[in-house]
This record gives C-alpha cells, sequence and structure tokens, in this order.
C-alpha cells in the first residue's frame, strides 16, 4: 500500500452501486469513522491508540484500488476480500481482530454507514441499509467489553 492509494480515497465515491442524494468518498467515510470511534471510546472509557488511528485510516486503502464494493458482494465471492487481505497481512500494525478496540473500531465503521444511509439513501433501499447495519451492530456490540 502505497501513500497515493490512501490520498487516491478522497476521489473514490463510496456507494457506488446504491442511489444516493449525495455523493460520500472513501476518505470523508474514514475521517467520519475515526472521529466516531474517538467518540465511542471517550464515551465507554476506553483508549486508542497510535496504531488503532492508522488502522482506521488505512481499512478502506483496497478500494483505492478495486472502488466500492459492496459487503455483501465482498462476502458473496470470497475473491473479491483478496484485496483486503493483501492490505491486512501487511499491515504490522492491524490490531487483533478479538480485540475491544478492534471491536470499537467496527462498530463505527457500522454507525457511520448507518447515519449516512439515514440521510442521503432514498426508500426502499434506505431501509434495507439501516435495517441490516443495525443486525450488524447488535452483533459486534454484543462482542464489545
Amino acid at each position: 500500500m502505497l501513500i497515493t492509494d490512501l490520498l487516491n480515497l478522497s476521489n473514490v465515491p463510496r456507494w457506488a452501486k446504491d442511489p444516493r442524494l449525495r455523493e460520500q468518498s472513501f476518505a470523508e467515510h474514514t475521517f467520519r469513522m475515526a472521529v466516531i470511534a474517538w467518540e465511542l471510546a471517550d464515551r465507554l472509557h476506553g483508549e486508542l491508540d497510535i496504531d488503532d488511528f492508522r488502522y482506521m485510516l488505512c481499512h478502506e486503502a483496497a478500494e483505492s484500488w478495486t472502488g466500492d464494493i459492496s459487503g455483501l458482494a465482498k462476502h458473496a465471492i470470497p475473491s473479491l476480500l483478496e484485496g483486503e487481505s493483501i492490505v491486512e497481512t501487511n499491515l504490522t500494525w492491524m490490531p487483533n481482530k478479538y480485540s475491544s478496540n478492534y471491536k470499537l473500531i467496527k462498530c463505527a465503521d457500522i454507525i457511520d454507514c448507518i447515519a449516512f444511509a439515514s440521510l442521503w439513501i432514498p426508500e426502499p433501499r434506505r431501509s434495507y441499509v439501516v435495517d441490516h447495519n443495525r443486525a450488524v451492530l447488535a452483533d459486534h456490540c454484543a462482542g464489545y467489553k
């Protein structure tokens, strides 16, 4: 992963496959998710370290190569996860997927998805995206300690 890949995230639209009332880049999503994670950590008396912030900045880096691919498609077609796996394998500071901070970061990621969809994805798609991600969020939050 190169710095140019991360800088390009401001030019890669998120929600490319969904109708939307306004654009959101992956860079905007990354910033919003980091702010939400920071707030969650403060409210839950957790502490994020520099490696957590590095991960948040890079968590969508594969999309600078692939463009937007929905989470459902990524999990339905395992080869689509290859780009993410390559990025995560090369991150020496990748958080442990079972740590509280990783779960908090994933919750922040999903909260931003719900927040954006609630405002900017028109019906009937909005209801599906919000309801699906609320269920995913409940699963992730259940494991937070």
